[in-house]
């Protein structure tokens, strides 16, 4: 007589959505050329999938990366004023955003958010935000924001419209990989096959890279002190990338 077995049944896992950061390092080994990849599906399904990438317009693509842990990738619903200059802490700015179902994003102390938490990219701006507020079905209101961090001060300093993406940076959720130097300037194309499928289905995404971990950090605490020839003298101090 036969086992009987109970039906099983696959949900299909659809497409990945792909993240290319082209941002600065967020560690102290980091900084080296490369970018940071966060990876999620659109369905609840996903369980991961195989990043490939091709430095030469397509003709030739190489493995560079295995994406397990879903990121929280989501948008922006309101507008985020231009950071305020002088100041870190931004207690005016309130910045409402969508993130997949699921999401948990909690209030953190001013000590913590000085040790990391809470960081988060809005369109290429990094940020980090003290107080959070569930408004339901994903949806969060960000308040207590601490502006421009790692040097994205020009990134900062307009306007940016709703719709922006956001990518909760979880170091758990994210994968480093490496670029050359001599990379910088030149389109790199990027593809994430997800589990199971075929890599005709892959979404393609071509990224111009910057190599933005390697730009040298605006100067801090200039100053102008006027000589008593009459000439001007400048002051400034230099931030440093490293342990930082």
């Amino acid at each position: 007589q036969a086992t009987p077995y109970a039906p099983q049944s696959l949900e299909p896992q659809g497409p990945t959505r792909l993240e290319v950061l082209d941002i600065p390092a967020l560690r102290d080994a980091d900084a080296t050329p490369g970018v940071y990849l966060a990876a999620a599906g659109y369905v609840a399904a996903w369980r991961g999938a195989v990043v490939l990438r091709s430095v030469d317009g397509g003709a030739s693509w190489a493995t560079v990366s295995r994406m397990d842990q879903a990121a929280a990738i989501g948008a922006t619903l309101t507008a985020l004023p231009a950071a305020p200059r002088g100041a870190v802490w931004d207690c005016a700015a309130v910045l409402d955003v969508r993130l997949p179902a699921g999401v948990t994003l909690a209030s953190a102390s001013d000590t913590s958010v000085y040790a990391g938490a809470n960081a988060l990219l809005v369109g290429s701006e990094l940020l980090q935000f003290g107080s959070t507020q569930a408004l339901g079905g994903g949806d969060w209101r960000l308040t207590r924001l601490l502006r421009a961090r790692r040097g994205t001060e020009p990134d900062a300093a307009t306007v940016r419209a709703a719709g922006a993406r956001v990518v909760l940076l979880a170091a758990a959720a994210l994968d480093r990989v490496d670029c050359a130097l001599a990379d910088r300037g030149r389109v790199l194309r990027w593809r994430a096959v997800t589990d199971g499928q075929p890599v005709a289905e892959a979404i393609e995404r071509a990224v111009e890279h910057q190599a933005v971990a390697m730009r040298p950090l605006p100067p801090v605490q200039l100053a102008a002190v006027r000589a008593a020839n009459g000439d001007v003298l400048l002051r400034w101090e230099a931030q440093s990338r490293v342990g930082e």
